[in-house]
């Protein structure tokens, strides 16, 4: 492996790391861990969301790498689109008892997988376009991909952590009770979802 390449491959590590901050991201894991208990159930949320993210861009790149060469701009934005109604649906659950009881019947890390698998297909097209000029052989996708997974597994864990720790001074110390706190990342959810949406209606 050249000095180059290693260099590449150490990249995507990063990069992965500060692609896990996107807002849509941030959000969504958020979302689903004011309803955790403990430090497990919260890393246990951020390293499924990871897990679903690195599948469904992996099976993508090796699709695109394989048969079509790039992937179709409206494919990515679709998938954006349902990011953003999965964000307003995780939002409002908070807030409607109906969502809220058939959100419980999935289990937090199941839930944040799906999620993520939806990430992974929203946020591909750019990722995969900046991979796929760079890189000649299978091997080297797959492996890239796994480091960017790895980075961005670490990314949320770091992310979830600094949240789950946050959530639980605000509530010990009873600055917010846990119920409110809820709300209002649930209430930032709808509205970062409603602009997606209204993002993607009025570009196209």
């Amino acid at each position: 492996m050249t000095q180059t390449l290693l260099l590449f491959f150490s990249s995507g590590f990063v990069l992965g790391i500060f692609h896990a901050f996107d807002a849509d991201h941030v959000v969504a894991i958020n979302t689903l861990i004011t309803k955790s208990k403990n430090i497990l159930s919260t890393l246990k949320i951020s390293l499924f969301w990871g897990l679903g993210h690195s599948l469904t861009l992996l099976i993508t790149a090796l699709i695109v790498f394989l048969f079509l060469g790039s992937l179709p701009e409206k494919i990515s934005l679709f998938f954006e689109f349902v990011v953003g109604l999965i964000l307003i649906y995780l939002g409002l659950s908070s807030f409607h008892s109906n969502l809220e009881s058939s959100l419980k019947k999935i289990s937090g890390h199941k839930k944040s997988f799906g999620i993520g698998i939806a990430h992974g297909l929203a946020g591909s097209g750019v990722i995969i376009l900046f991979f796929l000029t760079r890189l000649n052989t299978l091997s080297e996708i797959i492996f890239y991909v796994f480091i960017f997974g790895i980075g961005s597994i670490l990314g949320m864990g770091l992310i979830a952590l600094s949240f789950h720790y946050f959530f639980n001074i605000l509530s010990k110390k009873k600055l917010l009770p846990t119920s409110i706190i809820q709300k209002i990342v649930a209430s930032i959810s709808v509205v970062v979802g409603f602009y997606m949406l209204v993002s993607i209606i009025w570009l196209y």
